[in-house]
């Protein structure tokens, strides 16, 4: 099972494929918008590998702010 190399959010899913068979894909995570190319190096496909500075933890994304702000009508 894929985990998302930022927030370890197991909602993950393809958002396309290359025209050629098996070439590439574009995985999206569907908790924090994190989305990577399947043929990138592992400091951008693997939780492990992936910068300790640049992770997110549920508990951040539940608290960040939409910025900017929607608009009241």
């Amino acid at each position: 099972m894929s985990i998302c190399p930022r927030c370890e959010s197991i909602k993950i899913k393809c958002m396309v494929k290359a025209p050629k068979k098996n070439t590439w894909k574009v995985m999206i995570c569907e908790t924090c918008c994190y989305s990577w190319r399947n043929t990138e190096s592992p400091a951008q496909t693997s939780r492990d590998k992936y910068p300790q500075g640049f992770t997110l933890t549920l508990e951040q994304i539940s608290t960040m702010i939409v910025s900017p702000p929607i608009a009241k009508k």
